[in-house]
Formats: C-alpha cells, sequence, structure tokens
C-alpha cells in the first residue's frame, strides 16, 4: 500500500498543480499548446530514453520487448 501511495501521489499532486494553473494564473491557450508540444515530443521521449538506459538487462528479458515491436519488415501497404 505505501508504495501505491509513493507512486500515485506526485501524480495527482501535479494534476492538482496543472489544474490551478490553468483555471487561475496562466490562462492563455498558446502557453499551454506550447506545453503539450513539449511534454509529448520532448519530455516523454526522453523519459523513454532514461527509463531504458537504466534498465538492468542482465535482470530483464528481452522477449517482451522483441515481442512487442511490430515487423518492419513486411510491406504495410498490401494491393
Amino acid at each position: 500500500m505505501h508504495l501505491v501511495v509513493i507512486a500515485v501521489v506526485p501524480i495527482v499532486l501535479l494534476l492538482g498543480l496543472g489544474t490551478v494553473l490553468r483555471r487561475r494564473l496562466v490562462t492563455d491557450s498558446g502557453f499551454w499548446r506550447g506545453i503539450e508540444w513539449m511534454s509529448y515530443r520532448v519530455f516523454t521521449p526522453a523519459l523513454f530514453v532514461t527509463s531504458i538506459a537504466a534498465t538492468d538487462r542482465a535482470a530483464a528479458s528481452p522477449v517482451p520487448l522483441v515481442a512487442s515491436v511490430p515487423d518492419q519488415l513486411s510491406d504495410p501497404v498490401s494491393e
């Protein structure tokens, strides 16, 4: 239970902070479009890369990763 609280509370706090900022302090929609773009195009890939880089490869099996990669050799457009 303690681990769940430690994982969920920061997320809830960030969501609440974002809601307060959006409604009370920063109401410009252009600003939020830029933040959303940065979050999606910059921060999310950076999080993926750092998480993968920090993974102990000896303890993790590569089978699920390989199974999740789509087959890039087949022709995506079949006529």
